[in-house]
């Protein structure tokens, strides 16, 4: 399935304002908690948008790392040219950086959603 955003957050006050705020713009949006889901969900879904935190536990419930650069990679290899943002408190250290852009995590769920959603607008 085609979602206009895949969103990797393990944390709820940040997963779920997201999730109402892209529902209520009538975005689809698949929510994930874990690099595990992510490789699994990516076999056969995609994103227009790829949303991802800094930091995320490997497996659901697991010791919280940052896994971003395995997020990254994950992605692109199933989509060479995804539009990626990462949504994190702290700007992990990327390797690669090229197409990637960072927004901070004091912009609000709501702002990131109606940022994405002109995007999407703009473009189709």
């Amino acid at each position: 399935m085609l979602y206009d955003i895949i969103h990797v957050e393990d944390d709820p006050r940040f997963s779920k304002p997201t999730k109402a705020a892209a529902d209520s713009c009538g975005l689809s949006i698949l929510e994930l908690v874990s690099l595990e889901e992510l490789e699994k969900e990516l076999s056969t879904n995609d994103a227009r948008y790829y949303v991802v935190d800094g930091r995320f536990p490997r497996i659901r419930g697991g010791q919280v790392l940052e896994l971003a650069n395995e997020a990254i990679i994950k992605i692109r290899e199933k989509k060479s040219d995804a539009k990626i943002i990462i949504y994190s408190s702290s700007m992990p250290n990327l390797k690669e950086s090229s197409g990637l852009e960072g927004v901070p995590k004091s912009v609000m769920p709501k702002q990131l959603v109606a940022k994405i959603q002109n995007r999407i607008n703009a473009t189709y």
